[in-house]
């Protein structure tokens, strides 16, 4: 039997998150579309509030992977978090085994 015959709402679970990439097609054909100047302004706000949601999902998607490459920065270059002004927000400190040169 289908799940969703099984289990209420079943159905109405939400399909999974496009990939980045994904959504920035589909940003890129908004504004394509939007540019035409072709749709009724109803379908234009449709659209644009579309595009909002898929921008703050993108920009989410980058903020998770800046975050992912600043940690491994930090591991390779023997840093931990540390003051703000410091490279990506990180100090040097000693990486074990390894000294640290003056220049940071």
């Amino acid at each position: 039997m289908p799940e969703s015959d099984t289990h209420p709402g079943a159905a109405e679970r939400e399909a999974p998150t496009p990939s980045f990439e994904a959504q920035l097609g589909r940003i890129e054909e908004i504004v394509r579309s939007l540019e035409s100047g072709d749709l009724p302004l109803e379908e234009s706000i449709r659209r644009f509030e579309e595009g909002v949601t898929l921008l703050r999902s993108c920009r989410s998607v980058l903020d998770n992977a800046e975050q992912k490459v600043e940690k491994l920065v930090a591991l390779a270059e023997g840093v931990e978090p540390g003051e703000p002004g410091t490279a990506f927000g990180y100090q040097r400190v000693p990486f074990p085994g390894r000294a640290v040169d003056a220049n940071g």
